[in-house]
């Protein structure tokens, strides 16, 4: 089922107008623009309410020979996110008897007792090219005529630069301009032509506004994205989308078509649709490989970038035990691409962990932003050791060349550390020397062997060591659960099993449900989940020679990620799989 994505003139008008506002206004056009000399055009004006007065207007005051007559009205009401919303437009025939610049004055017209203006409108006239030739028959079937060109323009804007890096990104916006007298949906979500080029994923519900071009105002829908160079080479970049525009039928036309098909549709008020496709003008671009040699410690960061001082969260230091030290990089560029920098240390004086990375963006799009890397640090050392420093080498694509931002060193102060306490020696009293006095008189020499003297163990004392034993092993237990449960890498690794439980979860209710568009949703989510973890995108998955998907699961990524598309769009109906055995094999190959 086709779902409109807010193309509808009454959409277009009502940011033109300001619906919100009790007053009513009026817009007026020429189509086309400009007209041919002896030919009829049309002249509209349109009215946000609902006016059932034929003919509300003073009368135009034309002059140098412009002829102008009412041809028809209609109306139009729809419902627009429970509001209503109410238009009527008048019709009227133009002939202009000479080349030139005309103005149809601005007027007013009364509605309920009430004065409001139509504004003035200009345009211009020129010579018919076929005018010496001689009349052509009449066809007995009219075609039916194709739109202005200035009802709908379809654009790709941006700054691009004319020389590419492969990785390169920069933004660019989608940008569709409606006319004020067009109806219409979208059959198709606008797409990207060519391969030479990724582009981010359009947003569902396109930002909307106003603007004016050549004298005409124009509802304009933007679709903002992030457009990325994957091959070198010379390459073309444009969009496509396919609407369905609808044709009034005035009533003053009725009986002028000779084909009875097309006067009864005109009776029964059916409007036409005209399916079309738009395209923006190619781009055409010189994409260039990275220069080489590549420096060792390039991050494949391309864009422009600052590397933040580094900070550390705990406030003292203490030899063998882990510290947490946070690097920011902040900027501009291919943020989903970049890779950790190395820190750079003496082995006998830190022990390093691999970082964990946190992007925060500061747009929609991810293009500008800050990435976060948290590093695990244990010092091995006491006294006054270096901090590690950081160098982070990125691609500057306006210098085209590779630049290295380095932290500036600083040294902490590292405690000692806690030594677990060592009882000193204690004498024996048999080891003492002893001064014996020999009696004056012996009367009986005999020689005494003494025994050492052997204290048995009691049931009390037994159980006083077992409690002690006990208790100690509790408190070591504890203590090393309490560092391991608290590191930046176990918390994240338990909050990832944790998030990939719940998308495991939502997409078996989904699949239970028989929801297709659900299940499509699910999935992309966890694939969404798998790839960030290992910070790549579909994109680049799919152009990786080394990726560990095959050829099928390739078509089957590439197909489930369009599905998806298409039910956030809502274009058509999305059957459930019959089964998710593939879906679950492909998360298990991303993993």
């Amino acid at each position: 089922m086709k779902k409109p994505l807010g193309l509808l003139f009454w959409l277009a008008t009502a940011s033109l107008f300001g619906a919100d506002v009790p007053r009513i206004h009026f817009v007026t056009d020429v189509q086309p623009n400009p007209v041919v000399v002896g030919e009829r055009a049309r002249f509209t004006v349109v009215a946000d309410a609902n006016i059932q007065d034929d003919y509300p207007f003073s009368p135009f005051e034309t002059t140098d020979g412009i002829q102008l007559g009412l041809s028809g009205v209609s109306w139009e009401s729809r419902n627009i996110n429970g509001e209503e919303t109410a238009l009527t437009m008048w019709t009227f025939d133009l002939v202009t008897p000479s080349e030139g610049t005309f103005t149809i004055p601005e007027t007013e017209a009364t509605v309920d007792g009430k004065t409001f203006k139509a504004p003035a409108t200009t345009f211009t006239a020129k010579e018919n090219p076929n005018k010496n030739l001689p009349a052509a028959p009449t066809p007995t079937t009219p075609k039916k005529p194709a739109l202005s060109p200035i009802d709908t323009k379809f654009l790709l804007t941006g700054s691009f630069p004319t020389r590419w890096y492969v990785g390169q990104c920069c933004p660019a916006t989608v940008q569709l301009l409606i006319g004020s007298s067009v109806r219409g949906q979208l059959t198709s979500y606008p797409q990207k032509e060519g391969d030479k080029f990724s582009a981010s994923k359009l947003l569902s519900d396109p930002q909307k506004n106003t603007v004016h071009r050549e004298g005409h105002a124009y509802a304009a829908f933007e679709w903002p994205t992030v457009l990325t160079a994957l091959q070198s080479g010379t390459g073309s970049l444009s969009f496509a989308v396919n609407m369905e525009l609808e044709r009034s039928m005035s009533v003053g036309s009725l009986f002028d078509d000779d084909d009875p098909i097309n006067m009864l549709t005109k009776g029964l008020g059916v409007r036409s649709v005209e399916p079309r496709t738009l395209s923006t003008d190619k781009k055409t671009v010189n994409i260039l490989p990275l220069p080489t040699p590549q420096p060792q410690n390039f991050t494949e960061a391309i864009g422009e970038f600052q590397l933040l001082p580094p900070k550390t969260l705990e406030k003292e230091f203490i030899q063998n035990e882990p510290m947490t030290l946070v690097v920011d990089v902040t900027g501009s560029g291919n943020f989903e691409a970049i890779r950790a920098p190395k820190l750079a240390c003496p082995d006998d004086q830190w022990r390093t962990y691999e970082p964990q990375m946190n992007f925060e963006a500061k747009d929609k799009l991810g293009y500008e932003g800050t990435i976060h890397f948290t590093y695990t640090l244990v010092p091995l050392k006491d006294g006054n050791v270096p901090l590690p420093t950081v160098e982070f080498c990125y691609f500057q694509p306006i210098k085209e060349q590779y630049e290295t931002l380095k932290s500036v060193p600083d040294t902490l102060s590292i405690k000692p550390a806690i030594r677990q306490f060592s009882p000193s020696s204690v004498t024996s009293p048999t080891d003492a020397p002893s001064k014996t006095k020999t009696p004056a008189r012996v009367q009986h020499e005999h020689t005494i062997t003494m025994e050492p003297i052997t204290q048995a163990s009691t049931p009390s004392s037994l159980v006083f060591w077992a409690i002690q034993c006990l208790i100690g092993t509790v408190m070591t237990l504890g203590t090393l659960r309490y560092r391991r449960t608290h590191t930046a890498s176990y918390v994240t690794q338990k909050a990832s099993k944790q998030q990939s439980s719940t998308l495991r979860k939502a997409l078996d209710e989904a699949f239970a449900k028989k929801d297709g568009a659900a299940v499509y949703a699910a999935a992309h989510a966890s694939i969404e989940f798998v790839l960030k973890q290992k910070q790549t995108s579909v994109d680049a998955l799919l152009q990786d020679p080394k990726s560990p998907l095959s050829d099928a699961q390739k078509t089957q990524l590439r197909t489930l990620e369009q599905t998806y598309q298409q039910s956030r769009f809502g274009c058509m109906k999305i059957d459930c799989p019959s089964s998710l055995e593939d879906i679950v094999k492909l998360l298990e190959a991303l993993s």
